[in-house]
C-alpha cells in the first residue's frame, strides 16, 4: 500500500484497513470497469472509505504525493522518481497480513520446456518479491 510520507499513518510499520476508512482509496479503472473494481476492493481488502478513479498511474501516484488518499499495489518495487515521497506498507484486514496467491495453468499437451523455463523464472521472480 502506497501513501505519502507526509501522512502520519506512513510512520507505522504496518496498517490495517480499519484505520484507512477516513481516506479515500485511488484506483485508476476505465468508467465501465469501476463498479467491478469497488466490488472487488471492499471485499478482497476490506476497503471502507470512498474511491478516487484515475486513467493512469501517474495521476494516481501524484494523487497519494498531495496526501489525497492511498493507493493499494503489489511488489516491492517503487517508481524511482516518487521514492522519497511516498511509503509503501504491508497491509492487514483483521490482524492478518493481506496477501494474494498467483496460479497460471495451462493444458498439459501445451507444456514444453519454453513453458517450463517461464515458469521457473516466475516463480523465482515472486520468491525474490516476497
Amino acid at each position: 500500500m502506497e501513501l505519502a510520507s507526509s501522512n502520519p499513518l506512513s510512520e507505522l510499520e504496518q496498517l490495517d484497513m480499519s484505520a484507512l476508512k477516513q481516506m479515500p482509496c485511488i484506483l485508476f479503472a476505465p468508467k465501465a470497469q469501476q463498479a467491478i473494481e469497488m466490488d472487488y476492493y471492499r471485499t478482497y481488502f476490506g476497503v471502507q472509505g470512498d474511491f478516487i478513479f484515475v486513467d493512469n498511474m501517474t495521476e494516481a501516484r501524484l494523487l497519494v504525493l498531495s496526501n489525497r488518499g492511498y493507493m493499494i499495489v503489489e511488489g516491492k518495487e517503487y517508481e524511482p522518481t516518487f521514492l522519497p515521497h511516498i511509503a509503501r506498507l504491508p497491509i492487514y484486514l483483521g490482524g492478518e497480513r493481506l496477501t494474494r496467491q498467483y496460479c497460471a495453468f495451462a493444458p498439459q499437451a501445451r507444456v514444453t520446456a519454453m513453458v517450463k523455463d517461464f515458469v521457473h523464472v516466475m516463480e523465482e521472480v515472486f520468491r525474490l518479491n516476497r
